[in-house]
C-alpha cells in the first residue's frame, strides 16, 4: 500500500496550498491532484520523484508510511537542540526588584543558583543580566549583560557598580568608593526599541559621563 496519495495532502495542507496551488507547482491538473489524494489514482514514478525532491522529503517514507509534520518540515529536534546548546548559555538574571536582595547575597552561590536565567549568544558563564532603570541613561526595563571587571580600567568602559548602599553605573572607578562588586556592561537590551538606535547606545551614556 502506498501512502503517496495521503501524504501530498497532509503536505499541501502543511503548507497551506490549495489543490489547484499545489497543481500549478508540479505541472498537474487539479483533478488529478485530487484523484492522488483519494487513492482514486497513482502518480508516476518521475512526478513522486520530483514531489519528493521539491520538498526535502524522503522517498521511502514518503511512499511507505503516514508523514509527521515534523518529516515534513524537515525539522530534527536533536539538531536543533545541538545547535541552541552549542551557541547559548543561560546566565542569572536580577529583575530591579531583586536588586536589594542581590546586595544582601550576592555571595552567596546558593542565592545566585535560584534567579531565574536567561539564554543569550557569543557569552560564557560568567556574564550575568541585571535590569536597570534610571531616566538619565536608560529606559525603564533596559538589561544590562554584564561580565566580571578584571583588567584596568579604560575611558571606553563603562561599568555597573554594586554597592552597600545600591547600583550604579558610570565610566570612571572612584578609589574613594566602596564597591562589593563592579561589573563591565558589554550590551544592553533595550525594550524601547522604537526610542533609541541601540547600536549607539553606549557610546551616548560614555559621552554624557565623560
Amino acid at each position: 500500500m502506498s501512502f503517496f496519495g495521503t501524504n501530498i495532502k497532509k503536505i499541501r495542507v502543511a503548507k497551506k496550498l490549495s489543490q489547484t496551488e499545489f497543481a500549478k507547482i508540479f505541472d498537474l491538473t487539479r483533478s488529478a491532484v485530487g484523484a492522488y489524494e483519494e487513492g482514486r489514482a497513482e502518480a508516476k514514478i518521475d512526478k513522486i520523484l520530483e514531489i519528493a525532491d521539491y520538498f526535502g522529503i524522503d522517498l521511502n517514507k514518503f511512499l511507505t508510511k503516514k508523514l509527521t509534520l515534523n518529516e515534513i518540515f524537515n525539522y530534527d529536534a536533536k539538531k536543533v537542540t545541538q545547535i541552541w546548546n552549542s551557541n547559548f548559555t543561560s546566565i542569572p538574571f536580577v529583575d530591579s526588584k531583586k536588586i536589594k536582595q542581590y546586595i544582601d547575597n550576592y555571595s552567596s552561590s546558593e542565592f545566585i543558583k535560584r534567579l531565574p536565567k536567561i539564554c543569550l549568544p557569543q557569552i560564557d558563564e560568567k556574564f550575568m543580566a541585571f535590569e536597570y532603570s534610571n531616566s538619565e541613561h536608560f529606559f525603564d526595563g533596559d538589561i544590562l549583560i554584564c561580565k566580571p571587571y578584571e583588567h584596568k580600567p579604560t575611558n571606553e568602559d563603562l561599568y555597573f557598580f554594586i554597592a552597600p548602599d545600591g547600583v550604579s553605573i558610570g565610566g570612571k572607578i572612584s578609589l574613594k568608593k566602596k564597591y562589593l562588586e563592579i561589573w563591565l556592561i558589554k550590551s544592553v537590551i533595550s525594550r524601547s526599541l522604537h526610542k533609541i538606535e541601540t547600536n549607539n547606545k553606549l557610546d551616548e551614556i560614555l559621552k554624557k559621563l565623560s
